[in-house]
């Protein structure tokens, strides 16, 4: 019989590992950990949040470059993709919310600079860990 998992899983607030959460996607810079997060370099949920960090503010500097906020880029779809509303966006900015794979290839799609600084911050970590 297969092991239950234990609660909670992967599902985490981003913002919420990083020692000052009102930074989260608001500089380029990493952010450290919380004091939550007892190893830093082992930790995937980290690992993962500094990774939406990344992304986050890169479409956010990407829209600024362009003319944009978050709003104004929503209201230009003209077929909005499933999920891909201002309110959800907004909390994914903020680290509220996880981003979740459909959201970094929409992005990665619209903004080619995003590609090869995820390319970056997973080629950094080493690839997958055994």
């Amino acid at each position: 019989m297969p092991t239950q998992p234990l609660p909670g899983g992967f599902a985490f607030e981003p913002r919420k590992l990083v020692a000052n959460p009102l930074a989260f996607g608001k500089t380029s810079r990493l952010l450290p950990p919380s004091p939550a997060v007892s190893d830093p370099e082992g930790d995937p949920r980290y690992a993962a949040a500094m990774l939406q960090h990344r992304v986050v503010n890169l479409v956010r500097e990407q829209l600024a470059e362009t003319g944009h906020t978050l709003a104004s880029y929503i209201a230009l779809e003209p077929e909005p993709v499933r999920g891909l509303n201002y309110s959800r966006l907004v909390r994914i900015q903020r680290g509220e919310t996880m981003m979740q794979l459909t959201d970094l290839m929409h992005w990665m799609a619209t903004f080619p600079a995003i590609a090869p600084a995820v390319a970056a911050v997973v080629s950094a970590r080493g690839g997958v860990r055994s």
